[in-house]
């Protein structure tokens, strides 16, 4: 939502600021039908199709997941500053990857670009939002005024950053077995 309101202030392309709000607005109304699905009375239209049944148990169930967390709301919170601090770290990240390539924009643009560009990467149309990803990040910043070259060469220094943590994530995770089995050994 943050972001979005940056967007208005940052991108002046209405082409690109409609649909992110027609967007946000289609998230929204989801989050209330799943939250309290009487109001608009999505309720009523699931009794009467029986196709319908499978979705009304997944939103329940989705609802009763939040309900179970009424009772950790301190540790709700801290995961909310967690995901926030989390969120910045990746916002610096491509921020410091346009000031390597010589883009000069104002921090408030990348509060604007990286949600949307998340959320555009998580599309189920690419593996791991390869190319989805470097292609938004080039339109939205050409619609800033950035030079596509740049903004290319950007796109593909975040890709690579990418794929250097995940390749020692992958490491890591098939590695790690032989370390927990290796400290059981040793600790018998």
């Amino acid at each position: 939502m943050i972001a979005l309101f940056l967007g208005f202030t940052t991108i002046g392309n209405q082409s690109i600021v409609i649909p992110i709000v027609i967007f946000f607005v289609i998230c929204v109304a989801i989050a209330i039908m799943i939250i309290k699905p009487s109001i608009f009375g999505i309720d009523k239209l699931f009794n009467k199709f029986n196709f319908l049944q499978k979705i009304r148990e997944k939103l329940s169930s989705v609802f009763n997941t939040f309900e179970s967390f009424k009772d950790y709301k301190m540790e709700l919170f801290k995961v909310l500053i967690y995901s926030f601090l989390l969120q910045f770290a990746v916002i610096l990240n491509y921020y410091l990857a346009a000031l390597a390539v010589g883009i000069d924009l104002d921090l408030t643009a990348f509060l604007f670009m990286v949600p949307v560009i998340s959320i555009i990467t998580m599309i189920p149309v690419s593996i791991g939002g390869i190319g989805l990803r470097e292609n938004a990040i080039v339109i939205i910043m050409n619609s800033l005024g950035v030079m596509e070259e740049r903004a290319a060469v950007c796109s593909l220094l975040i890709l690579v950053m990418l794929l250097i943590v995940g390749i020692i994530g992958g490491i890591a995770y098939i590695i790690r077995p032989y370390f927990e089995k290796h400290a059981a050994v040793e600790g018998k």
